[in-house]
């Protein structure tokens, strides 16, 4: 029931994103959901921990960095945040949708910023081999470099490009299962309120 409930509110945000058509409509949805539904781009994300002291260190550290961006970096980039989801660290950058990033650039970029975290993270935990994932959400593909090609290299530093289109479709396809069941989850929790009504009710006349 519990989960039910959780798949429900998730496909509304889901739906909510896919009725959008507008690109810059779906960019302001996407920039106002992600960081705090970090489940759209992976289900295993549920709550990232907070930790606000080391999310100062890492923003100032962040800022230095797209202060250092070029003029043209600087418009492309629409939001930055870093997150904390279980186990790993996670730096999301959001590019404008109608932006046209160049894979070199946009590879450099995200080195940048995985090394800039990297760097206060060594600091104030030197004994720890963090996992740092760098995830660049943008309006299309790069086409200068092969996809495959640039997809294997990102890999390499941990970092992932997803365009909107793509984080949205990934997060319907990852509850369309519940989608599919949605009818049969419905009777089932039915069954278990009428099981609990029926529990209380015996407990009363005793």
């Amino acid at each position: 029931m519990l989960y039910a409930q959780i798949a429900r509110s998730r496909l509304k945000v889901i739906q909510k994103l896919t009725n959008l058509v507008d690109d810059d409509a779906r960019e302001r949805a996407i920039q106002q959901h992600l960081f705090d539904h970090l489940w759209l781009l992976s289900t295993s994300w549920e709550r990232p921990t907070r930790h606000p002291q080391m999310e100062k260190r890492v923003d100032r550290a962040l800022g230095v960095v797209t202060k250092a961006l070029g003029g043209k970096e600087k418009l492309q980039r629409l939001d930055i945040a870093y997150k904390t989801p279980p186990g790993t660290h996670v730096i999301i950058e959001l590019k404008r949708y109608s932006a046209h990033a160049m894979s070199y650039d946009l590879q450099a970029q995200m080195k940048r910023y995985r090394n800039a975290v990297r760097k206060v993270l060594e600091e104030h935990y030197p004994n720890d081999e963090p996992d740092i994932q760098v995830i660049a959400v943008v309006g299309r593909r790069p086409t200068d470099t092969p996809w495959e090609e640039f997809k294997q290299e990102l890999q390499a530093i941990r970092a992932n490009v997803v365009t909107y289109d793509e984080l949205i479709e990934g997060a319907l396809d990852d509850y369309r299962d519940y989608l599919e069941a949605d009818e049969r989850i419905s009777h089932l929790t039915e069954l278990f309120i009428a099981l609990d009504e029926e529990t209380l009710s015996e407990l009363q006349e005793e």
